[in-house]
């Protein structure tokens, strides 16, 4: 037998043994124990699979407000603090700057209730101006009462008055008339006349609430 030949007779034996295993059922290649199909090489029946379990998913979201126990405690949106710190939010500064001034208003309401009468206070702080101009008072006893520009100002009328006296005794100055007019609870606005000899001099003077009294804050001698 030749060569080719040879060849041609193994790959028509090969092509009839696929051809055998091809059309064999697949259940016959496989050993089988008591009916059951055996592990390739071993010859045992597989181990049986265990039975699959279902169990539900746990709850990961809070409830709905409808599935919570009726009675149960529940936060309200709207009024209950959150669990953890934050900042506050800031203030509309128009509500802070009408709430300092309600403050303002309240103190000074609260003062203006401890003031004494304006009227006998005008007239009893005048008094007192006219004596530190006489050199009846020292002028330091007129700082409660007035403001130091108005301090200041009754310093140099004493002196005026003094200088133009020269060397004669300086006429007495006396109060002649005051006349209190109050166009607010904390200002009052006094017109008083005033004797300096033989001459009559009027005197503008107005009083604030300051600081819980009545202090000077003009004073205008005519």
């Amino acid at each position: 037998m030749t060569a080719p030949d040879l060849l041609s007779e193994r790959r028509s034996t090969a092509a009839s043994r696929t051809r055998a295993l091809a059309e064999e059922p697949a259940t016959a290649l496989l050993a089988t124990v008591d009916g059951q199909v055996a592990c390739p090489g071993t010859g045992t029946a597989p181990a049986a699979a265990p039975a699959m379990q279902l169990r539900p998913a746990p709850a990961l979201e809070p409830p709905y407000d409808d599935e919570m126990p009726e009675g149960s405690a529940g936060m309200d949106p709207l009024t209950a603090q959150l669990p953890f710190e934050s900042d506050p939010e800031p203030e509309d500064p128009e509500i802070v700057r009408l709430r300092r001034i309600s403050a303002h208003a309240a103190a000074a309401t609260a003062a203006r209730q401890q003031l004494p009468d304006a009227g006998a206070h005008a007239e009893r702080v005048i008094r007192a101006v006219i004596e530190v101009i006489n050199r009846q008072r020292p002028v330091q006893q007129l700082i409660p009462h007035m403001t130091p520009h108005i301090y200041t100002q009754v310093g140099q009328l004493q002196r005026y008055v003094r200088r133009e006296a020269g060397p004669a005794r300086a006429p007495q100055a006396a109060l002649r008339r005051v006349i209190v007019g109050q166009p607010t609870e904390s200002s009052a606005e006094i017109t008083a006349v005033i004797a300096m000899g033989r001459r009559i001099h009027a005197a503008a003077i107005r009083m604030e609430a300051i600081s819980g009294r009545w202090q000077l804050t003009v004073f205008h001698m005519l």
